[in-house]
């Protein structure tokens, strides 16, 4: 077992048999909760003893906290530990858990961006196409002005 290998303090092992023997693969998922009151565990995930690789392996790094809990799910029966880091969902950039939360600002902020981005865009269309009216307004009142001078100074 490497050294760096940080589990949380409550290991488990759970074992269930029936009339033909020991069970350890399951039909459905299992969810297991594990106490860990010392805090918040972002990087933590329910891992098994792996018997073959004599190995602590993560099962479930999307947990659920409840309290001094958190809860994964498992669809075999062996030895349970959290596994508090190396292996979770929390902290670095992959998420296994397909938490949105940070995509879902992202898009939003995106979003109202390129909204803020076409309103700047019609109201300076709408100040050109106004000045550029209001310019031709005043040639053509202008010249009517001159023409009506010029015509009252024929007559």
């Amino acid at each position: 077992q490497p050294a760096n290998i940080k589990l949380g303090s409550v290991i488990i092992d759970i074992n269930l048999r029936n009339e033909f023997g020991e069970v350890t693969q399951l039909g459905e998922p299992l969810e297991i909760c594990l106490e860990q009151p010392d805090g918040d565990v972002d990087d933590a995930c329910l891992s098994f003893f792996n018997t073959e690789t004599r190995r602590w392996e993560c099962e479930d790094e999307c947990l659920e906290k409840v309290g001094d809990q958190y809860c994964g799910e498992t669809n075999h029966l062996t030895s349970f530990a959290l596994l508090l880091d190396g292996g979770g969902g929390g902290g670095g950039g992959d998420d296994p858990c397909n938490s949105n939360e940070a995509d879902y600002i992202f898009v939003w902020l995106s979003l109202a961006a390129v909204a803020l981005a076409i309103c700047c865009i019609i109201l300076m269309i709408l100040i050109v196409e106004i000045r550029f009216r209001k310019k031709q307004y005043e040639r053509t009142s202008s010249f009517n002005r001159m023409s009506s001078r010029v015509s009252q100074h024929m007559q």
